[in-house]
């Protein structure tokens, strides 16, 4: 996880995630990134997934873009992390395929662990991990 300097420097980043078939949750004009950027900011990519964290007390805000045939994967950081999840009709064949990139692992429920709610119609309504119980 990088931590961004300048919204000239996440601008690249972000110009690449613009194109068809990309599954995002992140609707930030350029405007919205100058004011995360004194507050943290925080960038990973890989595998055709770009993730971007943002501080706030006591928790991180996750945003995603995810390439068709991309791998999502979650951070690796010791804060609470938050997500939303938003659908378009349109999305939806898009969005039914984002639980197949999550695994499906038995655990206890005392360690970190990633959860996804569903609606009735299988599509993801709200995806969430808990980091520290």
């Amino acid at each position: 996880m990088q931590r961004a300097e300048s919204y000239a420097a996440l601008a690249p980043l972000l110009s690449a995630q613009l194109r068809r078939g990309v599954v995002t949750n992140c609707f930030l004009s350029a405007e919205d990134y100058q004011r995360e950027l004194p507050r943290g900011l925080y960038y990973e990519e890989r595998e055709g997934c770009l993730l971007l964290l943002r501080q706030r007390p006591g928790h991180l805000i996750l945003n995603f873009y995810l390439q068709p045939g991309g791998t999502f994967f979650l951070p690796d950081v010791k804060k609470p992390v938050v997500t939303e999840l938003s659908c378009r009709a349109k999305d939806a064949d898009a969005m039914s395929a984002a639980p197949e990139d999550l695994p499906v692992v038995e655990m206890d429920l005392n360690r970190p662990f990633a959860f996804m709610i569903t609606g009735v119609d299988g599509l993801p309504l709200f995806l969430g991990t808990v980091n520290s119980l």
